[in-house]
């Protein structure tokens, strides 16, 4: 199995103390925590400020008479403290993301399983979908600390509509925002390769480009039909004259494989991985999230690492004086690395 066995259980036993302290050890590291006096204080002055108010509203109604300005008072002094607690709220998860209990349920997981969780990190894979990224990208990821490298994680870029504003918060199980498209949110599962492979995409029926990362826009002469009722459910972009490489990579089997464990996902191999995204965030607390990423990385993904395995570019070939024979390097010739748009 390309990815070991997941054991979900942590995900639903109750955090010890000693994983709380742990994990707000972990946030006073990181920073995360360093912004309590500031909520605190922000608060305060929140409080002084609506006290101050109905103070003054009261006085205005006590020396006038005028009862309106007692309903305007109240009216302010509701709106100052929705204000005051909207802004709270969005500081406090900006700075200290999920409640702590989560995130260390998150990392207990991670360490049981043999991976490593990493809450807010840099983007580091090729392909469309990082490439793609848009304003302060965030990458909230696992992966595995031995064996192949194995990557999932959701993935923030801002897609903003016109006029609106965007304010976004990093949390265990991925990112928020409470006024971004929620179309600017990515789930992915990638796994690495034992070798390049020509670039190639595979993009699902159905999908519109309205304000989505995908599809790309690829030159619609690098379209390959596949057989069978593939079509029905992928488009296949391969470089030009790449159509037999990619007909050796997608066996029947594997294509069973993809259609029946990555449906509506988009599938990019590019270099040496091969990624499956979708659009929205993954529950990573959930257990049938990691049932589905099981059956992601061991059934389909699986097909591609076998058939990538063996795959050699003949346009590399070149004379070795050891040998006194031509060799087939393991790399892919220029025209194949990357598809055109």
């Amino acid at each position: 199995m390309l990815l070991p066995a997941i054991d979900t259980a942590s995900l639903t036993r109750p955090i010890s103390n000693a994983e709380l302290a742990e994990q707000r050890q972990r946030d006073r590291a990181a920073g995360r925590a360093r912004q309590g006096p500031a909520i605190a204080l922000a608060v305060l002055l929140g409080a002084i400020g609506v006290g101050c108010l109905a103070l003054l509203a009261v006085g205005i109604v006590a020396a006038f008479g005028w009862n309106w300005f007692a309903v305007l008072a109240i009216v302010a002094a509701g709106a100052v403290v929705a204000a005051i607690a909207a802004g709270v709220v969005a500081v406090w998860r900006l700075v200290t993301g999920m409640p702590a209990k989560a995130e260390a349920r998150l990392h207990r997981f991670a360490a049981l399983n043999g991976l490593e969780y990493e809450p807010n990190a840099a983007p580091r894979l090729p392909g469309h979908l990082f490439e793609q990224l848009r304003g302060k990208p965030r990458n909230s990821r696992f992966s595995t600390r031995s064996g192949r490298a194995v990557e999932i994680g959701n993935l923030l870029f801002l897609q903003p509509r016109a006029g609106t504003s965007v304010s976004v918060s990093i949390g265990p199980v991925g990112s928020t925002s409470a006024s971004a498209d929620r179309r600017s949110y990515w789930r992915y599962v990638a796994v690495q390769l034992d070798g390049p492979l020509p670039h190639m995409v595979l993009e699902p029926q159905g999908r519109t480009t309205d304000g989505r990362a995908f599809p790309v826009g690829f030159d619609a002469d690098q379209h390959l039909s596949l057989e069978g009722d593939f079509d029905r459910h992928f488009h296949v972009f391969v470089p030009k004259q790449y159509e037999r490489d990619a007909l050796y990579v997608f066996t029947p089997d594997l294509m069973a494989a993809m259609i029946d464990e990555a449906p509506g996902m988009h599938i990019e191999i590019v270099d040496d991985w091969v990624i499956f995204s979708r659009n929205g965030r993954a529950d990573f607390t959930a257990p049938s999230t990691w049932a589905a990423i099981e059956r992601i990385a061991n059934r389909a993904a699986s097909g591609i690492v076998e058939r990538g395995g063996r795959y050699r570019d003949e346009r590399t070939r070149g004379e070795t004086s050891t040998a006194g024979r031509e060799t087939v390097l393991r790399t892919v010739a220029p025209a194949g690395r990357r598809l055109e748009r």
